[in-house]
């Protein structure tokens, strides 16, 4: 997490923060890290995680894991999950695409939309219920048409 914050630093130091502010990115377990930051640093205005781990819940319900140990935090489940994190973000932009199984297999859309019905409850409850979805990219899809708000 230190990284993205140091980054942010160098970008806001030589002027290339877009008023004052950056869309966060992410692919896989580096979303993790990148959700927490976007909580605690308001610079990142935009998130977008694509193939994030679902949650820490799912871990801990599963008997089965793929190189996740990066993403777990001990004992951060009695106090927060992924969705919460997502919530706090609110009421900045969140879209979260591929989200993954503790096993690494691309959770369904509806899936992902029920273990993130609490973020967006936040989202509406914030009046912004469009800043928050939960969707699928395919493999075959551009950048340009998958990330449209990045052009």
């Amino acid at each position: 997490m230190e990284d993205i914050v140091g980054g942010m630093n160098v970008l806001r130091e030589k002027g290339l923060l877009h008023g004052g502010a950056c869309i966060g990115f992410a692919k896989g377990l580096a979303g993790v890290d990148l959700l927490h930051v976007a909580v605690i640093d308001e610079r990142i205005s935009r998130l977008i995680l694509q193939g994030n781990l679902v949650s820490n819940g799912a871990i801990a319900t599963r008997p089965i894991h793929k190189q996740i140990l990066d993403a777990v935090l001990p004992g951060v489940l009695s106090k927060y999950d992924f969705v919460d994190l997502a919530a706090a973000v609110a009421p900045r932009p969140v879209r979260m695409l591929n989200l993954r199984s503790p096993v690494g297999h691309t959770i369904s859309l509806r899936d992902a939309q029920r273990a993130y019905r609490y973020a967006r409850a936040s989202y509406r409850a914030a009046g912004v219920p469009g800043n928050f979805s939960t969707g699928l990219r395919r493999e075959d899809e551009g950048v340009a048409s998958a990330y449209p708000e990045l052009h």
